[in-house]
């Protein structure tokens, strides 16, 4: 009987992940996150922060220019198709601003987190491995 512990990475394709990073001025956060919920992306947070322009509308404003920042966590093939659509969503006018970036994930703690943070569905067959010959021997000889 063969060895039914083989190890995940061995026996399925593994996609890399990536923590995306987007920051946009507040208000604008439903949108950023109605794209990324588009691409099959559930595990995301959202935090508050402020700008640090220097302009005239800064210094009025008394330095409260508020940004609000996504985190997404994805497979990287994903982080590619998001970005375009960020991109695009971004470009719509001169008051929509933004950044977005990502930073590689190199480490899960567990199979089942990894397929519900890369949204591998649990019914996804494993990797056809060569399958070497199994030598029979029989009375020291080979068959």
């Amino acid at each position: 009987m063969e060895n039914d512990n083989i190890p995940y990475d061995k026996s399925h394709r593994i996609h890399p992940l990536v923590i995306a990073c987007i920051v946009v001025n507040e208000g604008q956060e439903d949108d950023m996150k109605q794209i990324v919920f588009e691409h099959e992306v559930y595990a995301t947070w959202t935090t508050r922060a402020r700008g640090t322009s220097t302009s005239l509308f800064d210094e009025v404003t008394g330095g409260q220019l508020r940004k609000a920042v996504i985190f997404a966590l994805m497979r990287k093939d994903t982080w590619e198709v998001v970005k375009r659509s960020i991109a695009s969503r971004l470009n719509i006018s001169k008051l929509s601003k933004g950044i977005a970036y990502c930073i590689p994930l190199t480490g899960i703690m567990s199979v089942s987190v990894y397929k519900m943070f890369s949204n591998v569905r649990f019914f996804e067959k494993p990797v056809e491995s060569k399958k070497q010959k199994k030598i029979k021997i029989i009375g020291g000889k080979s068959k």
